[in-house]
């Protein structure tokens, strides 16, 4: 039995606590008291339970609050490893553990990551394929950055969460009111994100082609290769991702391109140790180029995905690959195909009074599975744009899948009784 330390979660997060613990390991959990990146659901709290210690700071992304808090623990209970999946709090955590001496991945890797212009810098002093990009502090610098690199541009915060204050501006005024927005942002965050968020603007090169995520896995000079997975747009902003395919349907030259490329970006950036997210654009003429470099295992849904497709759970690969043990047998292989779509109000408006979440479950033949409901309830008010709820569509082809969770999601429009946002047809 190890003790695994867990420095704050995200909602995969969470699950990974619940397989250490059903591994039979020795959990310690410091969460933050003020902000958290999970939902409080009976079966969130069923699983903190479950913890052997709970470690509680006023926020997980102050250092010395955590290594306060940590260092008297750590001298009483040794633990072997430490692990974050939370994107709030893992700079901190990878810093305190290595302070403390507890393997984790490298905190210099994690810096990287999660500085995209640093991602950026570090690709091309290895002399790997990347987009122009600028760091800048004003909207000035921003304008020019974008005349430098050529319109449409990305706008985004040089270290983020899923995709909040992302735009493509095509022009000036757009820039210059994306660029704002960022600027901006850290007014408005609590304490726990304000600093991720006052971090200058990121003006990058549009890239264009097939969004492809790959999750590979490395210790030391060893990579696991577990899965490359595609994404689709929503149809009204092609920065907000509606939803995930696994596995993306690749030739297989394409896959091996893909792998090589993630695994290279990896190595550039230091994250030689734990199962990582890397986000990359299949570019028609000069390969697989970096989105963005996740120093965590794959978020949201995307691990109990990979779990009905494979039959074996991703998050018990990440702790053992952590922890050097049971690595020789072979990696898990899909057997079906899955498509997750998120569950998007178009417009502000009123779900209908009738409507019982039990209506979608099991629609359609039984494609529809794992349906996480976020807020859809009869009558309720929902804002424009808001996240209502996810499912998983799964099938024994790509074409099918994806049909199957088109036609789902348009039932669960008819039965909401509201406009949702649809996909993105590439």
């Amino acid at each position: 039995m190890a003790h695994i330390i867990f420095i704050d979660s995200n909602e995969s997060g969470i699950a990974a606590i619940a397989c250490a613990k059903a591994m039979g390991h020795q959990v310690t959990f410091v969460k933050s008291r003020d902000y958290a990146f999970f939902q409080d659901t009976p079966e969130t709290r069923a699983v903190l339970n479950d913890v052997d210690f709970i470690i509680e700071v006023p926020v997980t992304s102050d250092q010395e609050l955590v290594y306060t808090a940590l260092a008297p623990h750590v001298e009483l209970y040794p633990a072997d490893v430490g692990i974050s999946q939370c994107d709030g709090a893992i700079e901190t955590s990878a810093v305190v553990f290595e302070r403390l001496g507890i393997p984790s991945t490298p905190s210099t890797g994690v810096k990287l990551a999660r500085h995209k212009d640093l991602s950026r810098q570090a690709l091309a002093d290895a002399g790997l394929a990347n987009a122009q990009f600028r760091l800048v502090n004003s909207i000035e610098d921003a304008l020019k950055a974008a005349d430098e690199i050529g319109y449409p541009v990305v706008v985004k915060p040089p270290s983020g969460l899923d995709s909040i204050q992302v735009s493509v501006a095509n022009d000036p005024i757009m820039l210059a009111q994306a660029a704002q927005s960022v600027l901006d942002a850290g007014k408005s965050k609590p304490r726990q994100l304000r600093e991720i968020f006052e971090r200058g603007v990121l003006v990058e090169e549009v890239l264009r082609g097939k969004i492809v995520s790959v999750e590979i896995g490395l210790r030391n000079q060893r990579a696991f290769r577990f899965m490359c997975s595609g994404r689709f747009n929503t149809d009204i902003d092609e920065c907000i991702p509606m939803g995930v395919t696994m596995p993306e349907k690749l030739a297989d030259d394409e896959r091996e391109r893909c792998f090589e490329y993630a695994e290279n970006v990896c190595r550039a950036l230091g994250l030689t140790l734990g199962v990582f997210h890397i986000e990359l654009m299949i570019t028609p003429h000069r390969g697989p180029i970096l989105i963005e470099a996740n120093a965590r295992l794959m978020g949201g849904v995307m691990p109990s995905v990979y779990k009905k497709i494979t039959g074996e759970k991703i998050e018990a690969w990440m702790i053992n690959i952590f922890l050097g043990v049971n690595l020789d047998k072979p990696l898990p292989i899909p057997n079906s195909v899955a498509m997750v779509r998120r569950v998007i109000a178009r417009k502000e408006s009123n779900i209908q009074e009738n409507f019982n979440i039990s209506d979608i479950d099991n629609i359609v033949q039984d494609s529809i599975h794992n349906v996480v409901n976020y807020n859809m309830y009869a009558d309720v008010r929902v804002k424009e744009h808001e996240l209502l709820g996810r499912f998983i569509t799964v099938a024994d082809s790509h074409e099918k899948a994806f049909e199957l969770a088109e036609l789902n999601l348009n039932i669960i429009e008819h039965k909401l009784g509201i406009e949702l946002v649809h996909t993105a047809i590439p």
